[in-house]
């Protein structure tokens, strides 16, 4: 009966799969703009803190690697901590540029395009500490707002 079964999904993953050509068409946006916010540890002797930071990206995508992608996001955000309470707000920016090749089966104009957004975020956790290097942010709510 095993066997069955066995032979069954073999089939099944060689005669029901299809041959079909595959394109992501994605905004690079969407890959850039949400960062990591650092915030400080309830036991630090450091309560608030400022961070700035950016990031760099070169890639491709689709077949090949053909649709190149340049792009640099830059944030800036301030933490706080209040003990049981972390909090967090700043802003961030993003530009770059991309090309998308030709594509006939899909219908799509190819050629290079340009982005950029900016954007704000902030955001707010229950925090218990464990110890003097340790501690767990039980539950908080963060949001992103991105043009």
């Amino acid at each position: 009966m095993r066997i069955f079964s066995l032979l069954f999904l073999i089939a099944c993953a060689v005669f029901l799969t299809g041959c079909f050509r595959q394109s992501y068409f994605l905004s690079p946006s969407h890959a850039t703009s949400n960062f990591y916010h650092a915030k400080p540890l309830s036991s630090d002797s450091v309560k608030s803190a400022t961070y700035i930071g950016g990031a760099f990206s070169a890639g491709g995508a689709n077949e090949y690697l053909r649709d190149e992608l340049y792009s640099f996001s830059g944030y800036f955000h301030r933490s706080h901590n209040f003990n049981r309470i972390q909090a967090f707000y700043g802003a961030n920016f993003s530009l770059g540029s991309y090309s998308i090749n030709e594509d006939q089966f899909y219908n799509v104009r190819g050629g290079n395009k340009f982005f950029s957004g900016v954007g704000l975020s902030g955001g707010i956790n229950l925090v218990i500490p464990m110890g003097t290097r340790h501690e767990w942010r039980v539950v908080g709510i963060e949001s992103t707002i991105q043009n």
